[in-house]
């Protein structure tokens, strides 16, 4: 999940300087609309060229962020198979946020006031699960997978524990 969060940052910082740049930098639009063939080519850029320089940014990152939250381990950053896993997650995070409909990272968070309700159509229940009839969820295991928006249609439900 870090990978992705960190994937998404990066793609909007992008995109952002790239609308910047697009409306000058005197601009007064707040925010500029952008037509559907430029946040279409912008799309593209990100998945090929941007791919590259894109997922070694992801996993440096991800790595440092590693090194601060376990200082105590300083054998992270000689760990060849730390460093493949994360770079390798900056792949699959970057390729799915810079797909033509992006692919979003379910976390079952709440939202608003809201707190987040077992629904069969997009969750799949945890066989840990401290009340395997409850409502409310308490927990996440596992992300789901939506595509373009946390409202588009369910790819792959969330692994959840109910209470």
């Amino acid at each position: 999940m870090l990978s992705w969060r960190i994937a998404d940052s990066i793609q909007s910082a992008r995109k952002l300087e790239a609308v910047e740049i697009l409306s000058g930098a005197e601009s007064s639009i707040p925010e500029l609309k952008l037509s559907l063939d430029i946040e279409a080519c912008m799309r593209r850029q990100l998945a090929t060229f941007g791919y590259s320089t894109g997922t070694r940014e992801v996993a440096s990152r991800v790595m440092d962020q590693l090194k601060r939250t376990l200082y105590d381990y300083p054998c992270i950053e000689s760990c060849p198979e730390l460093v493949t896993y994360t770079l390798e997650s900056g792949h699959l995070a970057w390729a799915c946020l810079s797909h033509e409909t992006p692919l979003i990272l379910d976390t079952v968070e709440p939202r608003g006031r809201f707190e987040p309700v077992f629904d069969r159509e997009l969750h799949s229940r945890h066989h840990g699960s401290p009340n395997p009839k409850g409502t409310r969820i308490s927990g996440v295991v596992w992300p789901g997978l939506r595509i373009k928006s946390l409202q588009g249609p369910c790819l792959y439900r969330a692994v959840v524990l109910t209470s």
